[in-house]
């Protein structure tokens, strides 16, 4: 399969703490990725923004995202734009996400809703690294049936997500997702039912009480033209996912739920 940027893109970034503020400590990427100066926007963790070249993902592409976040380190990932999975005549298009947190650090993975198009096919894998008990992880995902506003709806040739969460070297949740409309009927119950848009949140983190999961479950329950659940695998692990018509509708919503 030729790559339509010649070689691999890569994104690293390492982010470690110096004098009690985060910082970065290593960055490196090539075409198309281009990183932001991080911001704060008075908050107690640091915010990078990914830029791309591209017009989105095209056939082809390989890609490799590498995350570390040093003891103590707090950051923030996302991305400028939505990101659009072109249509492929032929071929794939891959991305690989290794991501590793330290002690008392913290990863708040959240990049901007995906949208496959037409005959589209994307491969994705995340590795997640925790060290301990008290390295946080969180991660927003949301992805859309298509361009919906031009009633391209499920008409892509397939989409799959593998997320893998490993704490102590040891696998505590793993999500092998992979959406191929013609196999399956994905407006059905059990998957996006009659929504146009699913959103997921990932929260690996100590503290959530059951007065927060039973608020949290009342928040999703109140919000118009929303449905979802909350699923505690335990004392330190909850997913969250939500469906809807609109993106912003849904990421609005996991925003508050995070900052509950």
């Amino acid at each position: 399969m030729e790559n339509h940027f010649v070689k691999t893109s890569k994104l690293m970034i390492e982010a470690d703490v110096k004098e009690g503020k985060t910082v970065l400590k290593d960055v490196y990427f090539t075409a198309p990725f281009k990183i932001m100066n991080p911001f704060y926007m008075n908050k107690d963790y640091m915010t990078v923004m990914c830029m791309s070249s591209s017009a989105g993902i095209m056939a082809g592409d390989v890609q490799e995202y590498h995350l570390k976040v040093k003891e103590g380190a707090k950051l923030e990932f996302v991305s400028q734009e939505y990101e659009k999975i072109h249509k492929m005549n032929e071929g794939f298009a891959t991305r690989a996400t290794e991501i590793s947190v330290a002690k008392n650090g913290l990863l708040l993975y959240n990049p901007q809703p995906t949208i496959p198009f037409k005959n589209s096919a994307f491969k994705s894998k995340v590795n997640v690294h925790l060290e301990d008990d008290t390295s946080t992880f969180v991660m927003k995902e949301i992805i859309s049936a298509g361009r919906v506003s031009r009633g391209e709806l499920f008409e892509y040739q397939y989409y799959h997500n593998l997320v893998n969460v490993y704490r102590k070297d040891t696998l505590i949740y793993r999500d092998n997702t992979r959406f191929e409309p013609t196999l399956m009927d994905l407006s059905s119950m059990g998957l996006f039912e009659h929504y146009t848009h699913m959103g997921t949140l990932l929260l690996f983190s100590t503290g959530h009480t059951k007065e927060w999961l039973h608020d949290a479950r009342n928040l999703i329950e109140e919000t118009p033209d929303i449905d979802g659940g909350v699923t505690t695998l335990n004392e330190t692990a909850i997913v969250i996912r939500v469906l809807g018509f609109q993106a912003d509708k849904l990421e609005k919503l996991m925003d508050k739920i995070l900052m509950m």
